[in-house]
């Protein structure tokens, strides 16, 4: 599962806390000859389903996360991958299925992090100086816990 939080990157929160993951460490991470599906949660890409400070920018999301899309299917030619983003997709369904992925990545949010500390598989977290700070020393006690510096 991928978390891909678009709308602190593209709206109206203060950019430099968050970020993107360049997408060759998804593939990096992401083992090839036995994934069958790549879930990515993110931000609708319904107008009216968004929070205020959002809304300006869903079209950069869509436009971004159907490249990783994309690109995510060039590495994975034989898995499918599926963008979690209706209003089916609740925040406990998204949680759950983040926590159960065999492989958990997500960027500098504070949405993604506890899934991928809580995962039953690999969890992998964006390290920053700046966002989830607390989770730099939980690598070191949890062997399925992983900082990803890039």
């Amino acid at each position: 599962a991928i978390h891909f939080r678009c709308g602190d990157v593209f709206g109206g929160t203060n950019k430099d806390v968050y970020g993107l993951i360049k997408f060759r460490e998804y593939v990096d991470r992401i083992p090839k000859e036995t994934t069958k599906s790549i879930g990515i949660h993110t931000q609708p890409f319904d107008v009216a389903l968004l929070r205020g400070a959002d809304q300006e920018h869903a079209s950069h999301c869509e436009k971004v996360v159907h490249v990783l899309v994309d690109y995510l299917q060039q590495a994975y030619p034989n898995a499918t991958i599926t963008i979690r983003n209706t209003k089916e997709d609740t925040i406990p369904l998204t949680y759950a299925r983040m926590t159960m992925a065999a492989q958990t990545i997500t960027t500098m949010s504070t949405f993604g992090i506890f899934p991928a500390i809580g995962s039953f598989g690999e969890g992998y977290y964006q390290k920053s100086g700046r966002q989830n700070k607390f989770a730099n020393g939980i690598p070191s006690a949890l062997s399925s816990f992983h900082a990803m510096d890039e």
